[in-house]
């Protein structure tokens, strides 16, 4: 059964868990390919480093990421009469002006803004370096350092422009980022995943993976978006009639579990029944030679390592057989 002006608890049964799972595994799950986030693995000094680093950043995910909610929670919870676009999108900033001195509401307001130019020209470097380190290879198989540094620094731009074009048309944070990492969970977590701990998974599944989340994640969305719909008439105080961004947003998480379920099964059998036209390629470093599984938990596990952070010759070997 379904509640009705029941808000995020709407939807019961199979769809609530649909939403909760979608709206729970988009950022849990979906930012693990991101390349923003590699970027900073990539930067540790050593594997350790890189391994223990995610377990503290998750520690302070759920800790400190937990603040900026409960203070959002807090404030609407003491000015329920908050209009709709204040509350989704200007808590922070009222909650500072509120109930901090002017100086700290100065320092708060530009740590918040360092922090979002922080991680948008992450965001913008990141998806400019993929399309020219690793997109224009399709275009020119023996292209240059140089060309491909010249294509990143045009897509800078161009980049930035489409981002403003989208933020600019949903103006809605939080469901910019949550739907930005249901693409990733949908289409790359799978993949990304088997590549570290399957070794069976070669690029046809992979590709293949990719297209049946994507084309499973839209499918149901139009499948669910009747539902949604119905959930999404006079929501809110002044919004009367249908109100179809938040239907919209809703049938994206629904049916973000099943393009993640269809892009598994799919990156399963496709690469199975593909081991002899597509062989497996090993995982190797920079150098080309095969990185080794043996220490890929870090902190659960007691690999020794050399002063440089790498696994022993010895553990190499041992690997290796």
């Amino acid at each position: 059964p379904e509640m009705e002006n029941a808000g995020f608890f709407y939807y019961t049964g199979l769809k609530g868990w649909l939403y909760w799972f979608g709206a729970i595994s988009a950022i849990g799950l979906g930012s693990i390919p991101a390349q923003d986030l590699m970027q900073r693995m990539l930067s540790a000094k050593s594997e350790k480093v890189a391994s223990y680093s995610s377990y503290w950043a998750a520690l302070l995910y759920i800790t400190v990421g937990m603040l900026p909610v409960m203070i959002g929670m807090i404030y609407f919870h003491i000015n329920p009469d908050l209009g709709l676009e204040d509350a989704m999108n200007k808590i922070l900033i009222f909650t500072a002006v509120d109930y901090l001195p002017p100086i700290l509401t100065v320092i708060f307001v530009s740590a918040l803004v360092s922090a979002l130019m922080s991680s948008s020209d992450s965001a913008i470097l990141a998806t400019a370096s993929v399309i020219g380190n690793n997109g224009s290879k399709y275009v020119k198989k023996d292209i240059s350092e140089a060309q491909s540094l010249k294509i990143t620094r045009l897509f800078v731009p161009i980049v930035t422009c489409a981002a403003l074009v989208l933020a600019m048309y949903f103006q809605t944070i939080y469901n910019l980022m949550v739907i930005a990492w249901s693409i990733l969970l949908v289409g790359l977590f799978a993949p990304y995943a088997a590549a570290f701990f399957w070794k069976k998974a070669n690029q046809i599944g992979a590709i293949s993976s990719f297209f049946a989340g994507f084309t499973a994640w839209i499918a149901s969305y139009f499948y669910f978006l009747p539902d949604t719909m119905a959930a999404n008439v006079d929501v809110a105080p002044g919004i009367s009639g249908l109100h179809f961004d938040w239907a919209m947003w809703d049938a994206l998480y629904i049916a973000s579990p099943l393009g993640l379920l269809a892009s598994i099964v799919t990156l399963i059998v496709v690469s199975l029944a593909t081991q002899k036209t597509d062989v497996p390629k090993p995982l190797r470093d920079i150098t080309g030679d095969i990185l080794p599984t043996i220490n890929w938990r870090g902190i659960f596990t007691r690999g020794h390592e050399d002063h440089t952070g790498h696994l022993t010759a010895d553990e190499l070997m041992h690997d290796e057989r």
